[in-house]
């Protein structure tokens, strides 16, 4: 990691609006925390274990 172009970049701000628009997004989204799962483009809700996340998938289907 470049850490003087990392700081640069914090000082100035140079990504602030892009951290916004992600942040933006997620809530339109329906994203209240993190980790956030979309499966189908529908927001998962469902426990985060994986056993769970996979029969929540294969039940979605392709």
């Amino acid at each position: 990691m470049n850490v003087p172009k990392f700081e640069q970049a914090l000082i100035s701000h140079e990504f602030l609006a892009r951290i916004r628009e992600d942040l933006e997004s997620g809530l339109r989204s329906g994203v209240q925390g993190t980790p956030t799962f979309f499966i189908n483009g529908r927001c998962y809700t469902g426990p985060t274990e994986v056993d769970a996340l996979l029969a929540a998938m294969q039940q979605a289907g392709p």
